[in-house]
């Protein structure tokens, strides 16, 4: 039996736990939160939730609103000037891939002005040699592997051991068995994407991207104003249609009642009647409530992997890096002997002229965490030093200056592939995410559950567009680059595998 002078105070307990309950799973707050329907409730203000706004406007108008949990809109389309109001630089996806025709298309019909960036001499370093091409490091490094980085790629892409590949518990597995162990690290220290042999990921889902990837190379297109523009143009011609649009305004939970869907945010109570998530599953899996939690016990949506990126952009104030090699073009190089991993230096106009670089992209897990405790820890000044020496190794004549601002971003998934094992191949993924939940007017959208695109938007209007023609009486159609047979990879152009945009 508990005390005089303690029950009190355990009820007070008790009062504020179910206070606590009571605010994350229907919205109460210090405000009584504000009622509000919608036919169409939007879970995301990423490109995959925005495309759908945007279609759906000209429609439904106010009746359609976007919940976003960030400030901002435009998911992992995310740019940062060097000052307030000023030309902007991507932290997340920076360009359009040659070959992306309906990216093409929308920026197109939105306005948008494409720049072309073309990289002309790609270095990389492993092992302590510098090369511009795959074979001078095939051969000077890696002396036990005796064909090509196409031949090799042939023989994963377009061997009778594919037929086979649903057998293997992951990719790596896969490579090791088709083209052997010495093979696999000149393979997996030649690709800038550290994630791709060291994440467990599916091998017949990778293949499979990996047919399409090697069909968007190789030029790369860089919107002026930024990736960004995609996002905000769309959320302004929805805005211009009626669509009602919420920053700031997570999803905390979401159930189904009776033929509609309610969702509370830290403002709102919504009642909507039909719903597309288009949540990253990463942040998805904090989502409450019977829908969501329904979604999220299905093994469709376990097996979405997703794989975390660092990214580091830096603006300078002069060009460090004209003539960083003598009688070479370097605007893009990476390595294996530091947590840089990947810099990219621009080339098309608009962000050239900003003397702004991408001086770290990142996809290996130990490299990530390097970059986001170093922020965390030490500041910025640490990381600056770090990437300052990694730099030095990479370019020992540079005359490299202190940048006016160094911006780190961890995305906690940048991109997503199907886990190790899976059941599911990437097109079923993407017919699952049309209607996940039997019986429910509910709708999958982003580049996750579209993984035959897994890069930072393109894959998100695929899903979409998906949605749209077959719950909301769409007829919209998309090229689809996925090749059975395809052309071979030139081992001469390190920048024809993946480009993650």
């Amino acid at each position: 039996m508990l005390s005089r002078s303690l029950r009190p105070i355990r009820i007070i307990k008790a009062l504020i736990l179910l206070c606590a309950v009571l605010q994350a799973n229907i919205g109460w707050g210090s405000e009584t939160p504000k009622n509000l329907k919608c036919e169409v409730a939007i879970i995301g203000g990423g490109p995959g939730g925005l495309y759908s706004a945007y279609r759906l406007g000209p429609k439904l108008d106010k009746r359609v609103c976007v919940f976003e949990r960030e400030n901002h809109l435009g998911g992992r389309l995310y740019d940062e000037p060097l000052v307030p109001g000023g030309p902007v630089h991507g932290v997340g996806g920076l360009r359009v891939m040659e070959g992306q025709d309906l990216v093409f298309a929308l920026a197109n019909e939105l306005g948008i002005t494409l720049e072309p960036g073309p990289y002309v001499d790609d270095m990389i370093s492993t092992r302590g040699v510098f090369a511009f091409d795959t074979e001078t490091l095939r051969k000077e490094v890696y002396p036990l592997v005796s064909e090509s980085e196409a031949a090799l790629y042939n023989k994963l892409q377009f061997g009778p051991e594919r037929a086979n590949v649903a057998s293997y518990p992951d990719y790596r597995s896969y490579v090791r068995s088709v083209v052997g162990e010495e093979q696999y690290f000149f393979l997996r220290d030649i690709l800038r994407f550290r994630g791709d042999y060291t994440y467990p990921l599916d091998a017949r889902g990778y293949l499979d991207w990996l047919d399409e990837e090697t069909n968007v190379c190789c030029t790369g297109y860089f919107p002026v104003g930024g990736m960004s523009q995609f996002p905000l143009r769309m959320a302004d011609r929805a805005r211009q249609n009626g669509v009602r649009i919420f920053t700031s305004e997570p999803a905390i939970s979401i159930n189904g009642r009776g033929g509609h869907y309610f969702i509370t945010t830290p403002t709102y109570r919504v009642k909507a009647t039909r719903l597309i998530i288009a949540a990253d599953p990463t942040g998805f899996k904090a989502v409450t409530g019977n829908i969501a939690r329904r979604i999220q016990a299905q093994a469709q949506f376990q097996h979405l992997t997703g794989v975390k990126v660092a990214t580091v952009t830096q603006w300078f104030p002069r060009s460090w890096w004209n003539n960083l090699v003598e009688g070479r073009d370097v605007h893009r190089a990476w390595t294996t002997e530091a947590c840089l991993n990947a810099i990219e230096i621009p080339k098309d106009k608009y962000d050239a002229d900003q003397l702004v670089v991408r001086t770290v992209y990142s996809d290996d897990r130990d490299c990530v965490d390097f970059w986001e405790i170093t922020a965390r820890e030490n500041g910025i000044e640490a990381v600056e030093a770090e990437i300052n020496r990694g730099l030095k190794y990479l370019f020992p004549k540079a005359d490299i200056p202190k940048p006016l601002k160094t911006v780190v971003q961890i995305w906690p998934a940048g991109w997503y592939f199907l886990g190790a094992g899976s059941d599911f191949t990437n097109a079923s993924i993407a017919a699952w995410a049309v209607r996940p939940l039997p019986g429910e007017a509910v709708s999958l959208v982003g580049d996750a559950y579209h993984p035959q695109r897994a890069t930072w938007s393109d894959g998100a209007y695929k899903s979409a567009i998906n949605a749209l023609n077959a719950s909301y009486g769409f007829d919209i159609k998309y090229t689809r680059s996925g090749m059975s047979s395809g052309p071979t990879i030139k081992a001469s152009r390190l920048n024809s595998l993946p480009a993650r945009h």
